[in-house]
């Protein structure tokens, strides 16, 4: 017999493919958290994990997906049948899980947590422009062809309106180096350094592959004017930068904001 003291608390730690805010969360995702009680010789015998696309869905049960009560005791990697067939490419989600013990006590759901799914693959043509090497003048900084400052256009944006917001970024040049390729700045602020260093025979092949930061910068937004800029470096003669600002909506759809033209660069 339990008293007030002894209940089944709420799972924590809720982990999506280990990661607390994956954002690159394929069509197989697995679900992990933390059971608790203080009831002695409680032990999960059921979960329920519920997903929605935006938080005040997920408050008002607006789920898009619900497991209902899954007989197990799994609670670390756990795989969702069917769940394959809501995710979209590129679309956030948040997610809840309750368990069940087996004296039959059922907790209160998790606090939510957020996750992306994958992008789809790039596809139109990029653009760019780099620091051409040149002479320079007494009170200039060599002009070695290696660094560019990119500014974009000042776009509005209403808080009110907006749920999360990641940038996308990656950079290549400076692997004879083996140091970070640019820093990142909204609103003046620096949000992160990359790019994640490069992997020759990329799984097996001969090609070699070039991975991208994730960066959440809701934080960083404010209402009314936002600008990024970037000052990125590169040594070797394949210089690369690339970046995307995403902003997740409360009425679950996104912008895109990607910087191509040249024109408000500073070489």
């Amino acid at each position: 017999m339990t008293n007030n003291q002894q209940e089944l608390l709420i799972p924590t730690h809720l982990n999506v493919n280990l990661l607390r805010f994956p954002y690159n969360v394929d069509k197989s995702p697995r679900f992990s958290w933390w059971d608790h009680s203080n009831i002695s010789n409680s032990q999960q015998t059921a979960y329920q994990v519920v997903i929605s696309k935006r938080l005040h869905q997920l408050a008002n049960q607006e789920y898009i997906f619900d497991t209902g009560w899954v007989q197990s005791s799994e609670n670390t990697g756990v795989a969702i049948p069917q769940i394959e067939r809501v995710l979209d490419a590129g679309e956030l989600y948040y997610w809840q899980v309750r368990i069940k013990d087996n004296f039959n006590n059922i907790s209160d759901f998790s606090q939510p947590e957020k996750f992306i799914s994958t992008d789809k693959p790039q596809v139109e043509p990029i653009h760019g422009i780099w620091a051409d090497r040149g002479p320079k003048s007494d009170n200039e900084l060599p002009k070695l062809g290696n660094v560019v400052f990119i500014r974009s256009p000042r776009f509005d944006l209403n808080l009110v309106d907006v749920d999360t917001a990641v940038i996308t970024a990656f950079s290549r040049g400076n692997e004879p180096l083996f140091i970070q390729g640019f820093d990142l700045l909204v609103n003046g602020t620096n949000v992160g350094v990359g790019s994640a260093h490069r992997q020759v025979h990329y799984q097996g092949t001969d090609k070699t592959g070039i991975y991208y930061n994730k960066y959440d910068v809701t934080e960083e937004l404010i209402n009314g004017e936002n600008v990024i800029s970037v000052m990125a470096t590169a040594k070797s003669n394949r210089k690369a930068f690339w970046c995307k600002l995403e902003v997740y909506l409360e009425k679950h759809n996104n912008r895109a904001f990607k910087r191509r033209d040249p024109s408000d660069a500073t070489k």
